[in-house]
């Protein structure tokens, strides 16, 4: 599926959940999920490709009350939880490099051998 096609899919499976998907020039963010007064909003940086946004768009879903109760179609679910796995995995390869660069300052006895 193309990615505008990806894009479209995922900003309607957003109003069935009550979200506005909006996109906002942002300078020290990609953008997330957040509440506003109540309402629901994701925000995208539009300076960022389509692609960023999409996969951007989806993780945001997936931590929306309601997701799992959606009528999704089969490959754009799939497509989501590759994009939150992919996520989890680069978060956790960001924490290690955090460690690894900065270990002089871990308390050695607390430290895990690398």
């Amino acid at each position: 599926m193309k990615t505008d096609k990806k894009f479209e899919e995922l900003v309607s499976l957003s109003t069935r959940l009550g979200v506005t998907v909006r996109k906002d020039r942002l300078i020290r963010s990609n953008g997330g999920y957040c509440v506003i007064n109540e309402d629901k909003v994701i925000v995208l940086n539009k300076m960022l490709p389509l692609e960023t946004q999409t996969s951007i768009l989806a993780r945001c879903l997936f931590e929306v009350d309601g997701f799992d109760k959606q009528d999704i179609d089969k490959d754009i679910l799939s497509y989501i939880k590759r994009e939150v796995e992919y996520k989890k995995i680069t978060d956790e390869v960001d924490e290690i490099e955090f460690i690894i660069t900065n270990k002089d300052d871990i308390d050695k006895e607390n430290m895990i051998n690398l």
